[in-house]
C-alpha cells in the first residue's frame, strides 16, 4: 500500500488508505447525512471503530426526516425575515419552530410558523448568574443555557476569559465597570426593551449584585454557582510516645 501510494503522489494523486493514517494524504470521516444536514465524526484515524460506534448513536438520535425539515426551514426564511425582527425574535421563533413536532409540507410548516408567531413572541428576562470558580466545567447547565440565549451579558470585572466566552457570539459583553449609568438603571432600561439580559458575578451567589434593588418584576432566574473550595490543610499526626 506504501508503494502504491507513493506512485499515486507521483502523480499528483491524493491518497486514503483504510486504517492507515500514516500512508494517507486525508482521511475520510464517518458520516451522518441528512442532506443537507451533515455530521461528520473523526478520530483523526486513531479509532475508526469510535467513529463508527458515534456515529450509529447520533443516528439513533436524529429523526430520518430531518433533511425535510431542514429544507422546509430554508423556504421559510424569507417570510420570516419579513415578519419578525432581527435579533431575538427570530432567534425564539426558530428555537421554537426545531423543538416542535415536524411538519411534513411547506403548508403545515407555514402553519405552525403562524401559530408560532401568534403564542411565542419574547419577552423581557433576566438571569442573575453566580459562578464562584474560574472552570466553565463547574457551570451549571441553566448558567450556560441563559448565556447562550441572552441578548447582552453584563459581568463583573475579574470574570475569567473561558467563561464569558460561553455567551453567544452576537451577545453584547459589558464590564460593570464600563456601564455609563448605575448598574440598577442599566438593567431596567434593558428589560424594558425586552432584552435577555444575563448578570454574571465572580461570587457563587449572584444576589449582591442587585443588593438594596427592588428585582424587576419580569421573568428572573436566580442561579448559583459552586464555590471554589479552600485547600484542606493535612492534619498533623500526633505519636504517642511509649516508654
Amino acid at each position: 500500500d506504501a508503494a502504491i501510494a507513493s506512485r499515486l503522489r507521483a502523480l499528483n494523486i491524493l491518497v486514503c488508505a483504510a486504517d492507515q493514517p500514516e500512508v494517507s494524504d486525508f482521511i475520510t470521516p464517518a458520516l451522518v447525512d441528512r442532506d443537507p444536514v451533515v455530521i461528520a465524526i473523526g478520530t483523526e484515524g486513531s479509532a475508526p471503530i469510535l467513529a463508527r460506534k458515534i456515529k450509529a448513536q447520533v443516528e439513533a438520535l436524529l429523526p430520518s426526516a430531518l433533511g425535510d425539515v431542514a429544507r422546509l426551514a430554508r423556504g421559510l426564511r424569507p417570510w420570516v425575515a419579513e415578519t419578525l425582527a432581527p435579533g431575538r425574535a427570530r432567534r425564539s421563533f426558530w428555537q421554537a419552530f426545531f423543538a416542535a413536532p415536524a411538519p411534513q409540507s411547506p403548508r403545515q410548516a407555514q402553519a405552525l410558523a403562524e401559530t408560532l408567531l401568534q403564542t411565542g413572541k419574547p419577552s423581557a428576562r433576566l438571569s442573575l448568574i453566580g459562578t464562584g470558580s474560574a472552570d466553565p466545567e463547574l457551570l451549571p447547565l441553566k448558567a450556560r443555557r441563559a448565556l447562550d440565549e441572552a441578548d447582552a451579558v453584563i459581568f463583573e470585572p475579574g470574570l475569567p476569559l473561558p467563561l464569558l466566552e460561553l455567551a453567544r457570539r452576537e451577545a453584547e459583553l459589558l464590564p460593570t465597570s464600563a456601564l455609563s449609568r448605575s448598574l440598577d438603571e442599566e438593567v431596567q432600561a434593558r428589560l424594558a426593551a425586552g432584552q435577555a439580559l444575563a448578570l454574571v458575578s465572580t461570587q457563587a451567589d449572584p444576589r449582591a449584585l442587585l443588593a438594596g434593588s427592588q428585582l424587576p418584576q419580569t421573568h428572573l432566574d436566580i442561579i448559583p454557582g459552586l464555590a471554589a473550595l479552600t485547600p484542606v490543610q493535612p492534619r498533623q499526626r500526633r505519636f504517642a510516645h511509649h516508654v
